[in-house]
């Protein structure tokens, strides 16, 4: 989404160009500048992680229903599954950007909590 502006300058300079979108959640739920909802309605494709990303991009950024298609994001099922007996079975997996404008995902809250964690569990990772 972020670069979604380029994309649209660089269609305008080659009118056959195609280009996709992705859109990851919380950046189109909201009203977006005019440039941006201008590039997501000139995309070829919108793709949208979830049913509720693609009903915002139709109903908050115009983005035709036609254009938009869902691919949530998943793991195969055909990764390994985890071995029995895990070396290090106190750890803490947490994937996030960390920007502030994602605060509302709480990783400073998991970073607090781990500090309490490791005071009564201190061969806990993250």
């Amino acid at each position: 989404m972020n670069l979604a502006p380029l994309a649209w300058l660089a269609s305008l300079l080659r009118p056959r160009l195609r280009y996709v979108v992705v859109a990851h959640g919380v950046e189109v739920w909201t009203a977006r500048s005019m440039l941006q909802r201008a590039a997501l309605r000139r995309a070829d494709r919108v793709v949208a992680v979830s049913a509720y990303t693609a009903r915002k991009l139709e109903l908050v950024q115009g983005v035709s229903a036609a254009k938009i298609v869902v691919i949530p994001n998943m793991l195969a099922n055909e990764l390994p599954a985890a071995p029995t007996g895990a070396a290090n079975p106190n750890l803490i997996l947490s994937v996030s950007r960390l920007d502030r404008d994602d605060a509302y995902k709480g990783i400073d809250q998991l970073l607090r909590a781990l500090a309490l964690v490791r005071e009564a569990r201190p061969e806990a990772h993250c």
